[in-house]
């Protein structure tokens, strides 16, 4: 079941990444469930700066660094099933 979230929730969670590790798991427009070990962590993006998210999608979907894949990811709010801190050291 996905994580119905208000904008104060979807707020947290931007904040949540931009100072940690967080795995986050959510429905692919697919179906599948994926989990990511994702950030927003300076130290972590390219040099060349950050990715944007389209103006409109800003309230729909956030895009992330992800850990595994080394690029740009994105996932809709309302797909998220859920999201917690992730140990750096296991990433």
């Amino acid at each position: 079941m996905v994580i119905d979230m208000n904008e104060d929730e979807k707020l947290n969670l931007r904040e949540l990444l931009k100072t940690n590790v967080v795995e986050v798991t959510f429905k692919k427009l697919n179906g599948d469930k994926r989990v990511m070990k994702c950030t927003l962590i300076d130290s972590y993006l390219p040099e060349n700066g950050s990715k944007e998210l389209h103006e409109s999608y800003k309230d729909t979907a956030l895009a992330v660094w992800d850990l595994e894949a080394g690029g740009w990811r994105s996932f809709r709010y309302d797909s998220i099933i859920s999201f917690g801190l992730k140990n750096e050291e296991n990433t």
